[in-house]
């Protein structure tokens, strides 16, 4: 859309880079930090974002029969976990899989949101679990919660655009 209105092609503008620069502004420095997701669909996507901030990912086998189990093979005691997710409808998945995390001895277990979509009756359910922090970019509602942090985009976004339209390059914004 910001191609469009600029009239101007914006290259090597991904997610993940997106996801990378906010990421190392609230994780920098975090080598205990594994990415995870129970999205398939999101395993590139995170193997991107730990490359970008020299981390390790971690993926769980979720059963077949039950989709509330899981299943990691990796010592992840003491570790803290970053969550990708796309949407969090009654949080019972994601509840499941961090209390196995919890378990399993992860230290700290975040999620991050990039699309800000959270169903409201999921949020009693996130203040009870063991999720520290739920960070969401760019919400569309706004959420009650001590355990929910906004994380906004535009910044990156108004440097991205602000580069674009003086010609300049992008790269720096995108590391």
């Amino acid at each position: 859309k910001i191609s469009f209105y600029l009239k101007t092609p914006l290259y090597n503008i991904s997610i993940p880079n997106i996801y990378s620069r906010v990421l190392s502004n609230n994780f920098s420095n975090n080598k205990n930090l594994l990415i995870s997701t129970i999205d398939y669909e999101k395993q590139e996507v995170c193997r991107e974002i730990a490359n970008k901030l020299n981390v390790k990912t971690l993926f769980p086998v979720q059963s077949e029969i039950d989709k509330y189990k899981f299943k990691i093979s990796e010592n992840i005691n003491n570790k803290d976990v970053l969550i990708i997710a796309d949407a969090i409808n009654t949080a019972q998945t994601i509840n499941a899989y961090t209390n196995y995390l919890a378990y399993k001895g992860a230290k700290n277990i975040s999620i991050i949101l990039p699309h800000g979509i959270v169903n409201k009756k999921a949020i009693p359910v996130i203040e009870k679990s063991v999720i520290r922090n739920l960070y969401i970019m760019n919400p569309h509602n706004n959420y009650k919660s001590d355990k929910i942090q906004t994380v906004s985009t535009s910044k990156i976004i108004e440097e991205i655009i602000r580069r674009t339209i003086e010609k300049k390059n992008i790269k720096y914004v995108l590391k």
